[in-house]
């Protein structure tokens, strides 16, 4: 059935039939709720008689967790993680060090560890705006503008599922540009981050399907796995570069 083995993961092979054959609408894999997750996690660790403490957010789950390498265990963490719809965004050892990989093997080495979890899938958004905004490096600006946006892309700003991120308004689009200028700097990946903002025509882009962003939740922010052709995209010239 998969790479993935141990008894837990057959458990929820089973439970998944029964249980949770509403994650699969007409082709549309949903997230289950905070809540199941947070249940089938401390079931999880507690079948392996782990120490952990976890803390619920709006927007994420926060684990943590003091482990040694057990490959039964990661295994189980990773078959939980896709059959309820969730990944790891990021994750913090004890050196303080915030990591942006999804292998956490190599960090359960019987220290602390804080993983973040986040919903791989939220809700679908029908009423969509004729206008949205995406903001990028001016690094990546010429590449785009030439070949649009595409969420294959591995250039992030964060560590997610393929997904290309939107807002709808312009000024939630200026305020997150602004915060990546002061909290990025040149921190992020040892390059210094310009962010630029680029308007979407929305009515160029066909049959797209957004999904709202939890982890904005004073924002109107979306994210869609489609691509989006360059024809829908034009540069905005913020005050500050002019």
């Amino acid at each position: 059935m998969t790479e993935y083995d141990g008894s837990f993961y057959g458990f929820l092979a089973r439970q998944a039939i029964s249980k949770y054959n509403h994650l699969i609408n007409e082709g549309l894999i949903n997230s289950v709720s905070y809540t199941i997750f947070e249940e089938k996690l401390r079931d999880l660790l507690n079948k392996y008689e782990i120490e952990f403490e976890i803390n619920r957010l709006p927007e994420y789950i926060k684990l943590d967790i003091v482990v040694k390498k057990n490959k039964f265990l990661y295994n189980d963490l990773i078959s939980l993680l896709n059959l309820c719809g969730y990944y790891i965004s990021t994750y913090v050892g004890d050196d303080e060090k915030e990591e942006k990989t999804l292998d956490i093997y190599a960090y359960m080495n019987n220290k602390s560890l804080t993983i973040f979890f986040n919903k791989k899938y939220d809700f679908e958004e029908s009423g969509i705006k004729v206008f949205m905004y995406h903001v990028t490096d001016s690094s990546l600006k010429n590449k785009i503008l030439k070949d649009g946006l595409v969420a294959k892309s591995k250039k992030k700003i964060e560590n997610h599922p393929e997904r290309i991120y939107l807002f709808d308004s312009l000024n939630d689009a200026k305020e997150f540009a602004e915060e990546i200028r002061t909290n990025l700097g040149v921190d992020f990946m040892s390059k210094e981050i310009k962010p630029i903002i680029l308007k979407v025509d929305m009515r160029i882009v066909k049959n797209i399907k957004l999904y709202t962003d939890p982890k904005y939740p004073n924002k109107d922010a979306y994210y869609t796995y489609d691509n989006i052709s360059f024809m829908a995209l034009k540069e905005i010239i913020l005050e500050k570069d002019q």
